[in-house]
């Protein structure tokens, strides 16, 4: 996929999000809701006691709370009638297929996320209980973070694509990555693309540093692989950098299929490299109140990495210098291995 087609597609899934508007506010009405229902389900499991009054009294005050949540989510549930929102969805399949973007994500393709959607949306409105809510709203929560990658993409390489080097604002710095993989499609260079994003979102908020003034932006993006310059505040650049090179000896065992995900995070723990870069933040201004939240920031990004890395990935570079090159046998080695995406105890559940 050459730079136009990307371009052509972004522009695409733009004109998509737009056209489908009232669809995606409805579903983002009934997932906004969904750390409700957790926070409601803690109560519940916390409201047991020694006294047994107390306790009955602790479950029937969270009780009319689900309840009365159930009553608010209903009501947003009951804007679309089945029927209705069938004939929505069916106009978001089209669409996508206009895009060609039914490929696989996560565990099933967008396809049947949608016709699942539609199924649950049914229960919900039909049945008006519990189960039926939360599983309605929990799966909108699922199928709009999987949704997500395709908008952020399409954003980000609307604005600021042609932005010359020589342009670059005080106080920013470049980042050169480079991942060979064999891809060819839009939604695997926003995952990556993504995971650099968050975690440069994550280190702008532990620094207090406003995102807005300083974004991460893309100065280039070339065909063939991932390959982008990026540009963000200079911290927060070099911090990802360190990151990523002592990731770089993890990866290969990663990639090959040496370690599973688990004991990918543990050899990195064990080696003690967050707290390598909790120093090194601490060198550069970090306050010491935020030195909790950036360990959970880089501890979440290791997770991240072993999802969102290209599954076929054999090579990365950073600024030019080699973070992973795998040889011919290590490259077969990928082949027929596990899905490096994927947490084997249902990553679904862990990311919801």
């Amino acid at each position: 996929m050459i730079l136009k087609d990307f371009l052509n597609h972004a522009n695409k899934v733009k004109k998509l999000v737009d056209k489908h508007n009232n669809l995606f506010t409805y579903l983002e009405k009934i997932s906004s809701h969904f750390k409700d229902y957790i926070s409601l389900c803690k109560l519940m499991r916390n409201s047991y006691s020694n006294n047994g009054n107390t306790t009955q009294q602790n479950m029937s005050n969270v009780v009319n709370q689900i309840n009365s949540l159930d009553k608010t989510v209903l009501s947003i549930i009951n804007k679309y009638e089945p029927y209705d929102l069938f004939t929505e969805i069916q106009s978001l399949i089209s669409s996508f297929e206009e895009i060609d973007i039914f490929q696989t994500v996560a565990q099933q393709p967008i396809e049947l996320d949608i016709k699942t959607l539609i199924n649950l949306q049914t229960q919900a409105f039909s049945v008006k209980k519990f189960d039926e809510i939360f599983s309605f709203v929990s799966f909108c929560d699922q199928f709009l973070h999987k949704l997500e990658k395709y908008k952020y993409t399409a954003e980000i390489f609307l604005s600021n694509l042609d932005l010359s080097e020589s342009e670059l604002p005080e106080n920013n710095q470049l980042i050169d990555i480079q991942v060979i993989s064999a891809l060819n499609n839009l939604e695997e260079f926003s995952s990556f693309l993504l995971f650099i994003d968050n975690l440069y979102q994550g280190l702008s908020k532990a620094f207090v540093i406003h995102y807005n003034d300083f974004p991460l932006k893309i100065v280039k993006v070339e065909s063939g692989s991932i390959w982008s310059k990026l540009f963000g505040h200079e911290k927060l650049i070099e911090l990802i950098k360190d990151l990523l090179f002592g990731l770089g000896k993890y990866i290969r065992d990663l990639q090959t299929g040496q370690i599973d995900r688990e004991k990918f995070e543990n050899k990195i723990k064990k080696a003690g490299l967050v707290l390598d870069l909790v120093d090194k933040a601490k060198s550069v201004g970090l306050d010491e109140k935020n030195q909790v939240l950036i360990e959970k920031i880089f501890n979440q990004s290791i997770t991240d990495i072993a999802k969102l890395l290209p599954k076929t990935t054999t090579e990365i570079m950073v600024d030019n210098k080699k973070l992973l090159n795998l040889d011919e046998t290590e490259t077969k080695a990928i082949e027929g291995k596990k899905p490096l995406m994927l947490n084997d105890k249902n990553e679904e559940n862990t990311s919801a």
